[in-house]
């Protein structure tokens, strides 16, 4: 990985490009709009409006229902979906907007006070800023369509660690004070599909007092396959929103478990039971941490080794029906860290600790000594740069990964090494009584590690040809041309020479005149 080639001032450059693309930015806008604009009003919404986004877990979710002599049956229904968020932002609320493309009726919901209109609601997740929303057919309504959603969230935007300028942030937090929201949108769709009266002959329902849901049922209708999550009226069902959830080590995951034939709020022979197999060590954890009417949110974490299966059990007091249901927690891979391969003084770094995304989750990088003493602390385990000093050549640095407060694998060596040491690259003769000798040396101080020629033998002290000077900043190489000329014209030109810094020096190389 190669270094970022601005050793100093690299802060105080990176705000002045900052503030140069801002300015470029505003005369673009003050172009296309033709009016004035506030600059710190643009700050704002350049800065921060775009690093709010929405992702929807689902971009359809199907249901399908048929008639029968007893009334409507739904045989196939996804009826939850997470709307994901990422952004540095604050008290966030989602608004929903849901038009019926065939009737052409629109209804709204907002989960800020679990709103709920009709047979549609949501609700907020205030620890990881997502929210869930869920729905049921309008079984009075025997009619197919398709319904639009649009999800709407506003936030407080809050400053981006990276933002060092003083200025800035002093700008950004009156901003934020006078009451300044972002928005962020997505969309899904719900598309419901009405059957008539038994068009194919479905499989069977398992009728027995123990049903154990361990996956979907299949069935065919009329040639497409549909995923059944829903057993017939009646029978007691309990399906996991997720068969399978990947996380990686120590991270906190979260599941719902959704019931069908119990309202779970009045209808328990006993509290829900939650049994966690296949974790390989004590901090794998699971629990229910709500009850609500059609279902249970489990929360938990992910073991250090190996993955997990959670497992819940509910019975219903009327008949004394047992569902059992599970789903598993498996570990994601990690990357590695971002590192460069080496490491030289004063040259600044860019060191990305490359988490996963994670939503709701406390990660940190920590660049450390071997002894424990800490150099760079990622709060937010996001990339940052470090420059080493001269008193850490030789040496090595630490870079240690943690998730939730534990460090989630083995730490990362970073050697600090110094620069190479000058180098004669070649002596070429131009004519009888003058050669020409190019060095190499490296660094990033010109004054420093420029080189000076030492000669011994029948050759005179070397004239630089200064105007040949160059500097690679790619390798750090510092490239001097010199022209090294007899002592005494009447002996054989023959001499030794060394190229030498205020730090080392190469070997000797010995020219034999022509």
């Amino acid at each position: 990985m190669k270094a970022r080639k601005r050793p100093y001032r690299s802060r105080r450059r990176v705000e002045i490009y900052f503030v140069l693309y801002l300015t470029a930015l505003m005369l673009l806008l003050l172009d296309q709009r033709g009016t004035e604009i506030n600059p710190d009003d643009d700050l704002v919404w350049q800065l921060l409006e775009t690093n709010f986004s929405l992702q929807a877990e689902k971009n359809l979710l199907s249901c399908t229902m048929i008639q029968e002599e007893e009334g409507v049956r739904v045989v196939a229904i996804d009826s939850a979906n997470t709307i994901f968020m990422q952004g540095n932002v604050s008290n966030i609320s989602y608004d929903y907007d849901l038009k019926d493309l065939r009737r052409g009726e629109s209804i709204r919901i907002g989960d800020a006070a679990g709103d709920a209109v009709d047979n549609f609601r949501s609700t907020p997740d205030s620890a990881t800023g997502s929210s869930l929303f869920y729905w049921r057919p309008a079984l009075d309504d025997l009619s197919s369509t398709l319904i639009k959603v649009s999800v709407t969230a506003r936030a407080t935007p809050t400053i981006p660690p990276r933002l060092t300028s003083l200025k800035h942030r002093r700008q950004l937090e009156n901003i934020i004070k006078a009451g300044a929201q972002i928005e962020a949108r997505t969309e899904f769709e719900i598309s419901i599909n009405f059957l008539p009266s038994n068009p194919i002959a479905l499989n069977p329902i398992n009728d027995d007092s123990l049903s154990a849901n361990e996956g979907p049922a299949t069935v065919i209708i009329q040639g497409p396959e549909v995923t059944i999550n829903q057993s017939a009226p009646g029978a007691l069902s309990l399906s996991p929103q997720r068969a399978t959830i990947y996380a990686v080590p120590f991270a906190y995951w979260e599941n719902r478990f959704f019931v069908g034939g119990i309202d779970l709020l009045s209808g328990l022979a006993e509290q829900p039971q939650l049994t966690v197999s296949g974790a390989a060590d004590a901090e794998g954890l699971a629990e229910i941490v709500s009850v609500e009417q059609d279902h249970l949110l489990i929360r938990g974490r992910l073991p250090a080794l190996g993955d997990m299966r959670v497992q819940v059990r509910i019975q219903r007091e009327a008949d004394g029906k047992i569902a059992l249901s599970s789903f598993d927690v498996q570990p994601q891979d990690l990357q590695p860290p971002d590192l460069p391969a080496r490491m030289y003084p004063g040259v600044e770094y860019l060191i990305n600790p490359r988490f996963p995304a994670l939503v709701g989750q406390e990660t940190r990088a920590v660049l450390q000594e071997k002894g424990g003493r800490e150099r760079y602390v990622s709060t937010q385990g996001q990339e940052f740069f470090f420059s080493p000093q001269e008193q850490d050549v030789g040496s090595d640095l630490l870079l240690l990964r943690f998730i939730n407060g534990r460090k989630i694998d083995e730490q990362v060596q970073l050697r600090v090494q110094d620069f190479p040491a000058p180098e004669i690259a070649e002596i070429i003769p131009q004519g009888g009584q003058k050669v020409i000798v190019t060095t190499r040396a490296y660094g990033i101080r010109a004054g420093r590690n420029r080189v000076t020629l030492q000669i011994t033998g029948n050759g005179q002290q070397a004239r630089e040809r200064h105007g040949e000077y160059e500097y690679q900043p790619d390798d750090y190489m510092h490239i001097q041309v010199f022209e090294v000329t007899p002592r005494d014209a009447g002996q054989a030109f023959t001499f030794g020479v060394r190229a030498a810094n205020s730090k080392a020096s190469s070997k000797e190389r010995q020219w034999q005149g022509q």
